[in-house]
């Protein structure tokens, strides 16, 4: 677990604030991770404050500061940052979690209720992040804002709710675009159902049990629970998320992707890991995180690239893998991947999670393009992955195992030089989407990860000149970080993926660029 070495402080209130459900979860968490928090709730929470407090200090957080302000004033919300200010003299993390939720349809609704919800659930996060901007300027820190699968369900009972949830998802957004240059980051969760939580209490018997009908997924048979989204806020606020900003992810969007997730306990069962594409790179670099967590794997390459696999597998083994498979094979021939899902579920007689990221990038514009340059592409970067998928999944429904698939900016990065390449990951998000709709109901998870220009790979190596290559890489820095992403950060995002911690997340496409995307669009 990530410990940091800098004060950690926490801004969360009112309902679901940080003296009940997710806030006090997420504190609690952020505890063990030693970190001096600020926990606030509603004057009438002190109580429920003191406890969470009790139970952060317990959990390893040098220094708990407890605050009872109320949002929906300006003053109070000033006090709260002063508070924090003053008492730790920084801020590192800020989560604004704080929300009201409120049924009523556009006949039903009044003024009053609007200004309640939108007072707390949007005024509130607009002014604490105008307020924090300063402090984590000069932390480099991370703004988490708390959405909700609202903003896309468009129910009409909950109109008040999804359009505030909306509304965050746009400040997330151009957070993300206008603090990059501060060094600050921020991102979003967009939870399903919670139910373990106050604010599903005070529910009426018929809302709950409708909740827990309509909530429950097909991938997971259950509904998320408040542990699973203080792990991603956690994993967001973390350096382990250094080069992931604007980014908006879900978590359990049944009405979307109408999915659901079967409960595994992962500790008790030695995960097998297939990674295609690694004898160097980010899949090397993702089999070697693999193996510090325990995991055994199926390595893969050309059969020209044999040296490199062997010398792959033996830092595996130094990691900790306890048995590494060396596959050499050619993903252009279906003889060979066939060999390479058979030699896996001979060796370990299980497959919990496939990672498709094997890749060929070339540039041409559609001038330039040949017949040959376009099967190659594809037949590595989509037919091979489509496959792959396709003969592991009855071996991922034994274990409700996952994929990740390996995306890239360019499906978004409308670039006339990268038109095939562009194309073929345009086509990995629409099969990652599909996947984790359609395997669902065999308890299957599916997603991408989107990384901008990584660094420390040689993916650009025969394809482009030194110069292009330089240019390339200079235009895709990050104006939050000032230099691009690395591989053994994008390794990281698959493993989180990958893990249980990631239980309720699937068919999400996470990009990973320090919000280079979002600074060509802003």
């Amino acid at each position: 677990m990530l410990v940091y070495a800098t004060t950690r402080i926490l801004k969360q209130c009112f309902r679901s604030g940080s003296a009940t459900g997710i806030g006090a979860e997420t504190a609690k968490g952020f505890a063990k991770e030693g970190a001096s928090l600020c926990i606030t709730g509603l004057p009438s929470q002190k109580d429920e404050l003191a406890e969470v407090a009790k139970v952060c200090k317990e959990n390893g957080s040098p220094h708990v500061l407890e605050v009872a302000a109320d949002l929906r004033k300006q003053e109070d919300m000033d006090l709260l940052m002063n508070e924090t200010i003053k008492t730790f003299g920084q801020l590192d993390v800020l989560v604004n979690n704080a929300a009201i939720l409120l049924f009523s349809d556009i006949e039903g609704y009044t003024s009053e209720d609007f200004d309640k919800i939108f007072s707390v659930s949007v005024k509130a996060p607009i002014y604490l992040t105008k307020l924090a901007k300063p402090h984590l300027s000069k932390t480099k820190g991370s703004i988490v804002n708390m959405c909700s699968v609202a903003a896309k369900w468009y129910i009409k009972e909950c109109l008040l709710y999804g359009m505030a949830k909306s509304s965050l998802a746009y400040l997330t957004k151009t957070t993300a675009a206008d603090f990059a240059e501060n060094g600050i980051r921020c991102n979003a969760i967009s939870p399903g159902g919670v139910t373990d939580t106050e604010i599903f209490k005070v529910l009426t018997e018929e809302m709950r049990q409708e909740l827990l009908k309509s909530g429950i997924c097909k991938l997971h048979g259950r509904t998320i629970t408040k542990s699973e989204v203080s792990d991603l806020i956690r994993f967001l606020a973390s350096d382990k998320a250094t080069m992931i900003t604007g980014e908006v992810i879900t978590m359990d969007d049944k009405k979307l992707l109408s999915y659901a997730a079967v409960s595994l306990d992962m500790s008790a069962i030695k995960r097998v890991v297939l990674v295609t594409g690694s004898s160097r790179g980010i899949g090397a670099e993702t089999a070697k995180g693999f193996a510090e967590e325990g995991a055994s794997l199926c390595i893969t390459g050309l059969p020209s690239q044999k040296d490199e696999l062997a010398e792959v597998a033996k830092v595996c083994k130094e990691n900790g893998s306890p048995h590494v498979l060396e596959v050499a094979a050619d993903l252009r021939k279906q003889e060979d991947m066939d060999l390479l899902m058979n030699e896996t579920i001979k060796t370990f007689g299980q497959l919990d999670v496939l990672v498709n990221n094997a890749g060929i990038f070339l540039l041409s514009d559609i001038e330039g393009y040949s017949s040959e340059d376009f099967d190659k592409i594809f037949s590595v970067n989509v037919k091979a992955p489509i496959y792959l998928t396709k003969i592991a999944k009855p071996h991922l429904s034994k274990t409700k195992g996952n994929i990740v698939n390996m995306c890239s900016f360019a499906k978004e990065w409308y670039l006339k030089t990268c038109l095939l390449y562009g194309m073929s990951k345009a086509s990995i998000a629409y099969l990652t989407k599909t996947t984790a709709a359609d395997f669902a109901e065999n308890g299957i998870r599916c997603n991408a990860v989107s990384p901008g220009a990584v660094a420390d790979t040689d993916i650009l190596e025969g394809v482009a000149t030194e110069v292009t290559k330089q240019g390339l890489l200079e235009f895709n820095k990050s104006k939050l970080t000032g230099r691009i992403t690395t591989k053994s950060e994008v390794s990281d995002l698959i493993r989180f993926l990958a893990s249980d911690k990631a239980t309720m997340i699937t068919g999400e496409l996470i990009t990973i660029d320090g919000g280079k995307m979002l600074s060509l669009t802003a």
